[in-house]
């Protein structure tokens, strides 16, 4: 038979392993839950404030139980990744583009506007439509070899440079066929 240690006047008869010390005197675990929880919904931003400042105080322990949490249950993190992507995709795409080239943001506007936000070989406005249903961005062309940014083309115009891999031997043979095979008005 279990041994009643206290007596909740909201849970009724409690064992040891239904109460926690608080200080000196023993809790009933759920009623402490329940007011921790209370007193978080009332002083929620000041709880958020001193957990940051908490977190930025002590990040070499902050880092140390993240990576073994991490290392206990990496799938917890994976989800967590894979559900941030999701939401923020469009975010993300131009960012890491961006970053990967060393572009900033205002350099790619200012880019896009020195262009007329039209491409740089057919001179037409981006019509691909992406994933959100909105039409995407005009892509930013460099070269592979020294990550050389030359301009900003529409997905056609880059995937059509891309696919003759930027070889311009290759696509002077592409035009001469097209001319030679070209119908006569």
């Amino acid at each position: 038979m279990t041994e009643i240690v206290k007596v909740c006047k909201i849970h009724g008869n409690l064992t040891i392993d239904q109460t926690r010390k608080d200080g000196v005197k023993l809790r009933c675990t759920q009623c402490r839950v329940e007011s921790n929880k209370k007193s978080y919904d009332i002083n929620r931003e000041k709880r958020i404030e001193n957990a940051t400042k908490w977190k930025q105080s002590n990040r070499e322990h902050v880092n140390a139980w993240e990576r073994a949490d991490r290392a206990k249950d990496p799938e917890k993190y994976r989800k967590r990744e894979r559900f941030y992507k999701k939401q923020n995709w469009r975010k993300l795409s131009v960012h890491e583009s961006l970053r990967k080239l060393g572009l900033t943001n205002a350099q790619f506007k200012e880019m896009n506007l020195a262009q007329n936000n039209k491409c740089a070989i057919c001179h037409k406005e981006e019509t691909r439509i992406g994933r959100g249903g909105e039409i995407c961005r005009l892509c930013i062309d460099h070269d592979h070899e020294t990550g050389k940014i030359r301009a900003l083309l529409c997905h056609d115009c880059n995937t059509g440079i891309g696919k003759f891999q930027d070889d311009i031997i290759l696509m002077k043979k592409a035009i001469t066929y097209l001319e030679s095979h070209a119908h006569a008005t």
